[in-house]
């Protein structure tokens, strides 16, 4: 488990070898958070650089449907990006239970 300043983490909800997300509660307001870590144990220059471009990218969006990134901080253990948290099932997991008809895929397509 990492420690983010400010968050206060409550579990971990998904994890592989680049990456771990966190539920999280922040400080000082009380908003919940998801948490996207990077461990610094795999951190090559090629992943830093990705997490890096990935948190430029979304800061930047405002789209509904797209996650809202709400900052990048440094911890002992790497670096993570705060995500806003968002009452949504990500599109991987709505594609493991149904098939999108066309018109639907073409709408998620042309907000993206």
């Amino acid at each position: 488990m990492i420690s983010v300043s400010g968050y206060q983490i409550e579990q971990i909800l998904y994890q592989n070898a680049r990456y771990a997300y966190y539920q999280a509660i922040r400080s000082d307001t009380g908003a919940k958070a998801i948490i996207k870590s990077i461990p610094s144990t795999s951190s090559v220059l090629k992943d830093v650089t990705r997490f890096k471009h990935e948190y430029d990218i979304l800061r930047n969006l405002n789209i509904p449907g797209v996650i809202q990134m709400e900052a990048k901080i440094d911890h002992a253990k790497g670096m993570a990006l705060v995500i806003k948290e968002f009452d949504a099932d990500p599109l991987a997991e709505i594609l493991k239970r149904e098939r999108l008809d066309v018109s639907e895929a073409l709408r998620i397509a042309l907000s993206l």
